[in-house]
């Protein structure tokens, strides 16, 4: 019985600690690259937790940091930012960026629900040439996107998307 008990104590142990790495939160089984400071120079703010401030960093040369998305709760992803040595900490919704590829000048859909993706009267629009956009929502398969230059929303497949704001991602 005491045995037993151990265990079930340092398994809720372990349960709670785990769940500080990025709380309760969606985790992606394949993380997503992306990038900070879509938006121009703006500073990005870094929080310990959702809603926790801890501080924030300026772009690194020309553009964001980039970053390796592992997960979302509320308004926050949990992301790693390994060239400033920060594991699991959280940025704001908005405040993440990624690439549309597109160098074949091929129409690239963007579906304006999530639901739509296998309906053939689906609602979407088309993206042709490459464009940043900013990430608000993901999934395993698909990320939802705000593409100011074309005044778009929707989600679009991750094989279009490159986390690079300095390379082609081929």
């Amino acid at each position: 019985m005491k045995l037993v008990n151990r265990n079930i104590i340092v398994f809720l142990l372990l349960l709670i600690g785990s769940s500080n790495i990025c709380g309760q939160s969606f985790f992606l089984q394949n993380h997503l690259s992306a990038f900070t400071n879509p938006n121009g120079l703006n500073k990005t703010s870094i929080y310990g937790s959702p809603y926790n401030y801890m501080m924030e960093i300026s772009p690194d040369e020309e553009a964001g940091w980039e970053i390796t998305l592992k997960g979302m709760v509320d308004n926050f992803f949990c992301v790693d930012i390994e060239d400033l040595n920060l594991k699991n900490v959280w940025i704001h919704k908005g405040d993440i960026g990624i690439v549309i590829q597109n160098y074949d000048s091929i129409p690239i859909p963007i579906y304006s629900s999530f639901f739509d993706f296998d309906t053939i009267n689906s609602s979407k629009e088309y993206v042709y040439t490459g464009h940043i956009a900013i990430i608000y929502d993901i999934s395993e398969k698909f990320v939802f996107v705000h593409v100011p230059q074309l005044y778009i929303y929707g989600w679009i497949d991750r094989k279009y998307l490159c986390g690079s704001p300095y390379t082609t991602c081929n």
